[in-house]
């Protein structure tokens, strides 16, 4: 009797032992896929800072600086890939994600849907591998940009970028100083009423010097 119950302990704790040793390499393929896919976004964003910097004429580095503050500013300083448009009677309005590209509405298509559209030609047109968001992507008349990761709207924000027709070559060479990147943001990003532009500029060049403050190792001119 005594060796039958033995028998049950050491048959349960092996048992135990294999299950504990599934799940341990259930994480482990679980975390590698993660990365894989961290890895993976990475490369391609970073593919596509190369293609920018070698269509522009401009470096890298200058492009992504250019980017994250622009986003630093849409977001309200939080680079909250979640975060929603607050309008003054604090409700929510169509602005999404970092750059609060807008969704649709009223039959009028959002620059989220723009942004969108702009990416799978971005990506039809050039070598650099596809994101899973634009593999077998259509057309479409709406697009949020919460449904992508921080990163992923980085992606988004600079294949924008590319296929924005007044981003040219010209224009974005001169982008050095925040006040130089204000304007850029003004001219490419943001098109509002010209009544409001320099309440406008004033408050993105807070927003930057917030920025810079934040993240004195960063050089603010980019050569």
């Amino acid at each position: 009797m005594l060796t039958v119950k033995l028998l049950l302990i050491i048959l349960g704790s092996i048992l135990n032992s294999m299950t504990d040793f599934n799940e341990q390499q259930l994480i482990s393929r679980e975390l590698d896929s993660m990365g894989n896919y961290e890895n993976r976004t990475q490369s391609i964003y970073d593919s596509m800072l190369v293609e920018a910097s070698n269509h522009w004429g401009i470096p890298a580095t200058r492009i992504d600086n250019i980017i994250t503050k622009i986003g630093y500013h849409e977001s309200h300083h939080t680079m909250d890939p979640m975060i929603k448009q607050r309008l003054s009677d604090g409700t929510v309005g169509r602005g999404r994600g970092i750059f609060q590209f807008e969704v649709s509405s009223d039959d009028k298509q959002g620059g989220g849907a723009t942004a969108f559209n702009r990416s799978v030609n971005y990506f039809n047109n050039n070598e650099i591998p596809k994101p899973d968001w634009v593999l077998n992507a259509n057309y479409v008349d709406d697009f949020d940009a919460t449904t992508l990761d921080s990163l992923n709207q980085r992606i988004l924000m600079l294949a924008n970028m590319r296929q924005e027709p007044v981003v040219t070559a010209e224009s974005i060479s001169d982008v050095f100083t925040n006040e130089d990147i204000a304007e850029f943001w003004l001219n490419s990003h943001w098109k509002g009423d010209v009544s409001d532009r320099l309440a406008r500029k004033n408050s993105f060049l807070g927003s930057v010097k917030k920025y810079d403050s934040e993240n004195p190792t960063e050089n603010m001119l980019f050569e």
